[in-house]
């Protein structure tokens, strides 16, 4: 059998590190995750995703954009010591290294702050955001403490046909109620997760040697 079908996507070993992005794609859709993470297919960029890319990146290089709307709201979000700060720690029981990146950090009083962009987000959903325990988890693994605050910082947008999505102007911040129980049960999630990678990638590893 010809082990290397000229049609068949290369496969790639379980990346080094546990990511959030990981993590909830995988609970998601397993197949998903495979296409992505272990055969590198690019997934679709969405308008809404590249929105939120353009908006990250003004936020990460503080500099005028020419969008007046962007630049404007680029100013009036919280400012903090550290953006884009990388965050590595280890949980007992997983082999890898947990990983993230968090969108704004305070170091001397371990705040988080998190920037969305959206049609929605509730204190609820604040609450029950797997990503903003993982940050936490995170904080809590490598500091021996609790963040003193978790905080999502949201601005609201809306599709408008024949321009696409723009900002409406309206700017909230949420602050995540997080607990030690919280991210107990967090951590269980996490282990499931790679228990359940490494079962695939298993799977996937097999089957590509016998292409």
């Amino acid at each position: 059998m010809d082990k290397n079908p000229i049609n068949q996507p290369a496969f790639h070993s379980p990346r080094p590190y546990l990511s959030w992005s990981q993590i909830s794609l995988f609970e998601r859709s397993p197949e998903w995750y495979a296409k992505k993470y272990l055969f590198a297919q690019q997934e679709e960029q969405t308008d809404s995703m590249r929105f939120g890319k353009r908006f990250a990146q003004a936020l990460e290089l503080q500099q005028k954009t020419g969008d007046d709307a962007l630049d404007n709201l680029v100013s009036v979000f919280p400012k903090y010591p550290l953006r884009e700060f990388q965050i590595e720690a280890q949980l007992e029981g997983v082999e890898v290294p947990l990983y993230g990146v968090l969108d704004a950090f305070d170091q001397e009083t371990l705040r988080i702050g998190e920037f969305k962009t959206g049609r929605l987000w509730t204190q609820e959903m604040v609450n029950e955001s797997g990503q903003l325990k993982m940050y936490a988890l995170l904080v809590w693994l490598k500091f021996q403490q609790l963040p003193s605050e978790v905080l999502l910082h949201w601005a609201e947008t809306q599709y408008i046909e024949g321009k696409g999505i723009e900002f409406t102007g309206e700017v909230q911040s949420f602050e995540a109620r997080i607990s030690l129980e919280d991210l107990a049960t967090f951590s269980a999630r996490v282990r499931r997760a790679w228990d359940g990678i490494k079962t695939l990638s298993a799977l996937h590893a097999q089957a590509h040697q016998g292409w």
